[in-house]
């Protein structure tokens, strides 16, 4: 059985989701999927914010380690101390 949704590995967290509107497109799994999104896209939006308050305020070997701590996500820790 080929189910490219349960193939994680190297996978892309902000991909387009337009592969939920065919076969695979039951409610509850792509309820499932976009609760996700939206919780990657709340820490981006959080790490952006802790960026502004403490690029003036912090000297940037800490950057990493106060975004860590604003994150919701294991998934948003790769984007912690890089660029959005």
């Amino acid at each position: 059985m080929d189910l490219p949704f349960l193939n994680v590995k190297n996978t892309n967290l902000l991909e387009d989701v337009r592969y939920l509107t065919g076969d695979f497109g039951d409610i509850h799994h792509i309820s499932a999927v976009m609760l996700l999104k939206l919780k990657l896209l709340i820490d981006a939006i959080q790490i952006r914010l802790t960026r502004e308050v403490i690029a003036r305020r912090l000297p940037p070997e800490l950057w990493r380690r106060v975004e860590l701590c604003v994150i919701r996500s294991p998934a948003s820790s790769q984007w912690a101390g890089k660029a959005v």
